[in-house]
C-alpha cells in the first residue's frame, strides 16, 4: 500500500468520525420523542401509524417529532437557518 493510498484512508475516516460526531451531538439536541420517533421511522422502518400507536401519539403529532427533528439536523449539520 502507498503512502498516498494510507494518507487517502486516514482522511476519509476523518471526515466520517466528524460527521458522526455531529450526528451524535444533534441527537442529543432532539427531545426523547423525537429521537424516538426518527429511530423507529429511519432505522427500523415503521410508518406513521405504527410509530404513533407505539408513541401513544396521534399520527399528526408523529409528522410534527419528525419535522422537527429533521430541521434541527439539518440546521446544526448544514447551518441552514429560515430566519435569514
Amino acid at each position: 500500500m502507498t503512502l498516498v493510498n494510507e494518507l487517502t484512508k486516514q482522511q476519509r475516516f476523518s471526515r466520517l468520525m466528524r460527521r458522526w460526531a455531529g450526528v451524535e451531538k444533534c441527537m442529543e439536541a432532539l427531545g426523547e420523542q423525537e429521537r424516538q420517533a426518527l429511530r423507529l421511522r429511519y432505522l427500523e422502518g415503521s410508518d406513521h401509524a405504527k410509530i404513533a400507536k407505539e408513541l401513544g401519539v396521534s399520527k399528526n403529532r408523529v409528522r410534527e417529532f419528525l419535522y422537527v427533528a429533521c430541521n434541527i439536523i439539518s440546521d446544526m449539520l448544514y447551518g441552514h437557518n429560515e430566519d435569514e
